[in-house]
């Protein structure tokens, strides 16, 4: 099995699906394309991660 760029995306799609983690194509995320970060799920992922 010759293992290809599309193989390892998806392999590695799936790795983080097992995580808890969705993936979302580019064109499905709601945001203003001139901002670098996507400042909605920077501020819930640093919330969850610094609770206490």
């Amino acid at each position: 099995m010759k293992l290809t760029e599309a193989k390892l995306e998806q392999a590695v799609v799936e790795l983080l699906a097992e995580q808890g983690y969705p993936h979302l194509l580019g064109g499905e995320l709601t945001r203003n394309h001139s901002d670098v970060l996507i400042k909605e799920g920077l501020r819930a992922f640093l919330t969850t991660c610094f609770a206490n």
